[in-house]
């Protein structure tokens, strides 16, 4: 078993809260890269995948 893991019983689960979500355009407004109404992310992909 791996030691990382680790069960946890539904009782110790907390409650969803509920509450306003952004809009699409806070979060346009508050990324550092965007294009065509959409964030942009850069860097590379960590894993045996090739860099896209």
């Amino acid at each position: 078993m791996d030691k990382t893991k680790k069960h946890i019983p539904l009782s110790g689960l907390r409650d969803d809260v509920t509450s306003k979500c952004l809009t699409q355009q806070e979060v346009l407004n508050n990324a550092k890269y965007t294009q065509d109404g959409y964030v942009k992310v850069y860097g590379s992909i960590v894993g045996d995948i090739e860099e896209s």
